[in-house]
């Protein structure tokens, strides 16, 4: 029983993490452990006895496992599957030994658990499948041409791409289609070249010319699912959000991620809404389950306040493109947020 238990709870825990750290998805997170903890709670009356029968020396399987090194996993979906297999064999384990103890509690509850995992198991897979994997950085690019000391939006790409920042936004609204184009060409090429995260604001259209990993809409924009059929399942969408139902609707509609903001007067935008203010970003951070990024008036000055309510990414524009030396304060902010959210840790 104490194997099994411990094979059956670790094999939740590798699922739950990958589905938490990797995919930022918390309603599966949230069952899986619900799952894990009624496995756990079950038998604390029988946690003395089970660790005083423990003999990791003496068990043949330790051998008999360094001997036929059976499992070997390539893939995060092969490791979420193995670890199922474990889950599911483990209880079924369980409920034998349960009922062969007379323990016909605790044999109906490793039943009834090995049944919600046939079910998790193929959302899981499923979910996996069908969304592409987005982790967002803690800070998030944006161009800004008015606000860039006659810098071209090139030069800005290059001193993000400089400071190594990992996901860069286009967001013109003054060049033509055809300056859009030719500048998107070039900034495409540079962040194939250096592994960065490409998304293009608005323009569909050269998104999908230049192959942009992804497009960021507004609430006036295309639907959601227009914009998937068009880029593909592949491909990232972001939405700017302003309210809790704008972000609720975002993420059942199937974007990657949403823009919350803005939390403070800005004038990088035109015709841009009032400030929203902390309390939708506190909202988000604890309703939202798809990744999101803070944005709108954001400073090194008042990034504190912006991490202290759960923004795990943050956009910063103005400050970054007006800076003499971009990438040194790119570099700045980026410690900044890290340091903050160590410290949190």
């Amino acid at each position: 029983m104490d194997s099994n238990i411990n094979r059956v709870c670790e094999g939740f825990r590798v699922i739950e993490d990958i589905l938490r750290f990797k995919y930022n998805e918390l309603n599966l997170t949230k069952r899986l452990k619900v799952s894990r903890h009624r496995i756990r709670t079950s038998l604390y009356q029988l946690d003395k006895t089970l660790l005083h029968h423990r003999d990791v020396q003496s068990d043949i399987g330790l051998i008999v496992d360094q001997d036929l090194n059976l499992e070997e996993f390539k893939s995060i979906e092969s490791i979420i599957l193995g670890n199922f297999k474990r889950v599911q064999e483990g209880l079924r384990t369980l409920e034998e030994i349960a009922k062969s103890l007379n323990r016909f509690e605790e044999n109906t509850l490793f039943k009834e658990v090995r049944y919600v995992t046939y079910n998790l198991e193929r959302e899981i897979i499923f979910y996996i499948e069908e969304k592409p994997l987005l982790t967002l950085p803690s800070l998030y690019g944006i161009t800004y041409l008015k606000g860039s000391r006659g810098r071209s939006n090139i030069d800005i790409v290059e001193e993000f791409i400089k400071a190594d920042l990992k996901l860069i936004q286009y967001r013109e609204k003054d060049l033509s289609q055809k300056e859009k184009l030719k500048e998107c060409i070039k900034i495409r090429e540079l962040t194939s070249k250096n592994n960065v995260t490409f998304i293009v604001n608005d323009d569909i259209d050269i998104a999908l010319l230049v192959d942009a990993d992804g497009v960021h809409i507004g609430q006036d924009d295309l639907p959601i699912n227009r914009v998937r059929k068009l880029i593909g399942k592949n491909k990232i969408i972001g939405v700017s959000t302003h309210s809790p139902s704008q972000a609720k609707k975002a993420e059942l509609d199937g974007a990657d991620y949403i823009g919350v903001g803005p939390i403070f007067p800005t004038k990088t935008k035109v015709n841009v809404c009032k400030a929203v203010g902390l309390d939708y970003l506190k909202w988000v951070e604890k309703n939202i389950s798809i990744p999101f990024v803070a944005i709108g008036g954001i400073k090194e000055a008042n990034i504190d306040s912006v991490l202290s309510q759960g923004a795990k990414s943050v956009a910063i524009v103005s400050e970054l493109t007006l800076s003499n030396d971009i990438s040194s304060k790119v570099k700045a902010v980026i410690r900044k947020i890290e340091e903050k959210s160590y410290n949190e840790v």
